[in-house]
């Protein structure tokens, strides 16, 4: 079972869901602005893509609160694999802060003129990629600590949370299952960084998916 087959509204070729969420730290000594995100506490940027499963395939933790999400995501090890391994016919989803590629689908950003079909689409995307939402949100509840990470030390901060999303999977797999509520992801609305870092593929690509979605919609 895959993405394919969690909902009956879904958008084929999808193998995870992308977003970022920010773990709170205690003030740091050095550096601090880097690590005051907009929404006005100290953090530390924790980047994952998350199965149908709720499972973390891949987490990348450690670049400051106050970094674009876009951009942690241009810096990452998976990213830089995706852009030169990728299938043409999969792809990740993600809210409209991520660059538009033909691996990493995003919404239509609301400009207020948007057409019945992308009105769609987005509810669709979203609809489907919620999951990572819900992936953190079990994360934190199941280890609170991570709701403020009182360390010194940076890098070991980082691979605190690294190790949390492991054990997180070790508990998925295991089928230890955790009543939690789900915790909003206060980033889900961030403006891109730089809308020119859509790609002509993925335009084409998300321009297609769109279509097909609308031509079924009643099927």
């Amino acid at each position: 079972m895959g993405f394919e087959n969690l909902r009956r509204k879904n958008i084929i070729g999808t193998f995870g869901a992308l977003d970022g969420c920010q773990i709170p730290i205690k003030q740091p000594t050095n550096d601090k602005s880097s690590y005051y995100n907009r929404n006005k506490f100290h953090s530390i940027t924790l980047q994952g893509i998350c199965d149908h499963k709720k499972i973390f395939t891949d987490v990348y933790a450690g670049w400051p609160g106050a970094a674009h999400d876009g951009r942690v995501w241009k810096h990452s090890p998976v990213y830089n694999y995706l852009k030169d391994n990728s299938d043409p016919n999969h792809h990740i989803l993600a809210d409209s802060a991520y660059p538009l590629s033909s691996f990493c689908l995003t919404r239509y950003k609301n400009n207020g003129h948007l057409t019945d079909e992308e009105k769609y689409y987005n509810k669709i995307q979203s609809s489907n990629r919620v999951i990572i939402e819900q992936a953190f949100g079990l994360l934190k509840c199941r280890f609170r600590r991570l709701k403020m990470l009182d360390m010194s030390l940076i890098d070991k901060a980082s691979k605190v949370i690294t190790v949390a999303c492991i054990l997180h999977n070790i508990c998925i797999m295991n089928n230890d299952i955790l009543q939690y509520t789900r915790i909003r992801n206060n980033d889900d609305d961030q403006e891109r960084e730089n809308d020119n870092d859509d790609t002509e593929d993925g335009i084409d690509k998300r321009e297609g998916i769109k279509t097909t979605l609308w031509n079924n919609r009643n099927n």
